[in-house]
């Protein structure tokens, strides 16, 4: 454990509501090492949001319960440390870029307001001197300060995703959570808040952990990669060995339905079927109504994850030794 930033040991998550309780997340197993760029990949409702709003417990209450499992950030069991110790864990050591940075700002405050606000929780900044930091937390994501008294509507999409950055880094954090945070710009945009969050994170040393469902944003700013589906953590290892040689049938079946410009092939192959539904998750393995080499042991039994080799494995009775 110390050698890791953050471990995840069989994390559980359930949605209790009128309809039903949906099991989010079942059985999440992660580590993530220090200064290390993680990639977070599967389909929208595989549980990616989810695992990561456990780490920071912003779960939404009374609907989100944490069932079982263990955090551990830096040794310390973030599940059960008091409240007043994680608050001041979220936003300083431990920072989140949201999806939508329209829902994540607040509309009657300015930005600087909102970003000065950080300085003054965490480090103890008296007003003046938080909204000095502010500008030039604003000027390294590149937007000059003097649009420090501007309110979100007024900015762009892609500067609004700048403002959100700009914030989560504002503490210098240790582990860095960025949920999908392109999904919502044009590709020139992307790409340069791409950029961005990567010369940051060289710049400041931090430890990355990268929600998407794009396996290229992935590839270009990840050493490793987590595939996650219906809860599950169903392969990891470097993105050298996922990309070239996927060991899950899900990993196999995402990869083949991507465009390639390098071969030729008129049909792309999408995966068949559809996400299970949490609420009535299939027995045994979750991807196996939808695996075309799915046995009668897949029906029953969960896989774990086995190793394919040294730094991957995948959950797949394939590669059950003995």
């Amino acid at each position: 454990m110390e050698d890791n930033l953050l471990e995840i040991k069989n994390l559980k998550v359930e949605y209790h509501t009128f309809e039903g309780v949906a099991k989010a997340v079942n059985g999440v197993n992660l580590r993530l090492g220090y200064a290390e760029a993680l990639g977070l990949v599967g389909e929208t409702g595989a549980g990616k949001t989810t695992t990561a709003l456990s780490i920071l417990r912003l779960l939404p209450k009374p609907a989100g319960r944490v069932t079982q499992g263990e955090i551990f950030f830096k040794g310390r069991d973030l599940l059960n440390l008091p409240e007043k110790s994680m608050r001041k864990l979220q936003g300083n050591q431990i920072s989140m870029i949201f999806q939508n940075p329209l829902t994540s700002l607040n509309p009657v405050f300015t930005i600087g307001e909102q970003i000065s606000l950080v300085f003054q929780i965490h480090q103890g900044l008296t007003r003046d001197e938080a909204k000095k930091r502010a500008g030039n937390i604003l000027e390294v994501v590149g937007i000059p300060k003097n649009r420090l008294e501007e309110y979100p509507h007024q900015f762009s999409g892609g500067m609004r995703q700048r403002v959100g950055i700009a914030s989560a880094i504002a503490c210098n954090p240790e582990l860095l959570i960025a949920d999908e945070p392109t999904t919502a710009l044009d590709v020139t945009i992307q790409a340069q808040v791409l950029e961005l969050m990567q010369d940051l994170r060289e710049k400041y040393r931090m430890s990355l952990i990268l929600i998407t469902h794009n396996l290229g944003i992935v590839a270009e700013m990840c050493s490793n990669v987590a595939v996650i589906y219906a809860g599950q953590i169903i392969e990891y290892g470097s993105i050298k060995e996922v990309f070239e040689n996927p060991a899950h049938f899900y990993t196999k079946g995402l990869l083949s339905s991507l465009p390639s410009t390098g071969t030729r092939r008129t049909l792309l192959k999408p995966i068949q079927g559809f996400m299970p539904n949490p609420m009535e998750l299939p027995t045994g393995c979750k991807f196996h109504p939808r695996c075309p080499s799915a046995t009668e042991l897949c029906q029953w039994e969960e896989p774990g994850l086995f190793p394919v080799s040294d730094h991957h494995s995948a959950a797949c009775f394939v590669f059950r030794k003995g």
